[in-house]
């Protein structure tokens, strides 16, 4: 089974999202980027861009800044049976 992992680094810490598809943790992405959006790209609306172009959108214009940063990784976990 692949797990989906994001990283955000940010001034205040470190957040780390799993989820078992990427759509799903791209939607977590979304939610945290909304809270923050209409500050750091206030003259884009964020409604114009699906889930994955609104995160590189954010991350790259917070990176730009040395804000906040994304990586995002996948790996796989396996099962053992006794």
């Amino acid at each position: 089974m692949l797990v989906h992992i994001a990283v955000v680094e940010h001034e205040n810490g470190t957040n780390i999202y799993a989820q078992a598809s990427r759509e799903k943790l791209l939607v977590d992405l979304r939610d945290y980027i909304e809270e923050f959006w209409e500050t750091t790209c206030p003259d884009d609306k964020i409604e114009n861009f699906n889930n994955e172009d609104a995160i590189e959108h954010y991350f790259e214009t917070t990176a730009s800044h040395g804000m906040e940063s994304l990586k995002e990784e996948q790996i796989e976990v396996c099962n053992e049976s006794s």
